[in-house]
C-alpha cells in the first residue's frame, strides 16, 4: 500500500509586540501558511527490483507574510518545493526497513518581495541535502 501524508500548517507571530531596550520596533505581525504532500509508493519494496517504489516523493507550497513594511508596502514570500528521500543501499540491499536511513534531496523556488514603490524582488532557488538515520530507541538488548 502506498503511504500518503498530506499536511497543512498555519503560523502567526506577533512581531508588533517586539521591543529592544524598551523601544518599539516598526515590525508588523507575520503569518505563514503551508501545504505539503509526501508519498512513498511501497514501504517494504524490494530495493533491487523496486527501488523507485521505496523512494519518498515530496512536494510543498508556502506563503509567508514577512514582518517588514517598506515604503508602506508589506513584503511577502511564496515558495514551491519538491524533494526525494532516497533509501541507502549497501551491497544492493536496503540498510534496514526499520531504521529507514535516507539521503534527502530537495529544491525550492522562492519569490520574495515586490517591485511596487521602488522595492526589490528576489527570485532564487534553494538546494538542500540531508541525511536521516532513524534507529530503534529503548530496545532491550539480550546479553548472552
Amino acid at each position: 500500500f502506498p503511504v500518503t501524508i498530506r499536511a497543512a500548517e498555519y503560523e502567526q507571530t506577533s512581531w508588533s509586540q517586539y521591543q529592544s531596550f524598551n523601544q518599539k520596533d516598526s515590525l508588523k505581525d507575520a503569518m505563514r501558511l503551508g501545504f505539503g504532500m509526501h508519498i512513498t509508493p511501497k514501504t517494504l519494496a524490494n530495493p533491487r527490483k523496486e527501488y523507485l517504489k521505496a523512494v519518498d516523493y515530496r512536494i510543498g507550497f508556502r506563503y509567508q507574510q514577512l514582518p517588514f513594511v517598506l515604503n508602506g508596502v508589506r513584503v511577502d514570500e511564496m515558495a514551491v518545493s519538491a524533494g526525494l528521500g532516497l533509501p541507502f543501499l549497501i551491497n544492493r540491499r536496503m540498510v534496514s526497513t526499520e531504521e529507514n536511513a535516507k539521503l534527502n534531496l530537495s529544491v525550492e523556488y522562492v519569490d520574495r518581495g515586490t517591485l511596487k514603490s521602488g522595492l526589490v524582488q528576489e527570485n532564487f532557488f534553494r538546494i538542500m541535502l540531508g541525511v536521516t538515520f532513524t534507529d530503534r530507541w529503548f530496545q532491550v538488548r539480550k546479553i548472552y
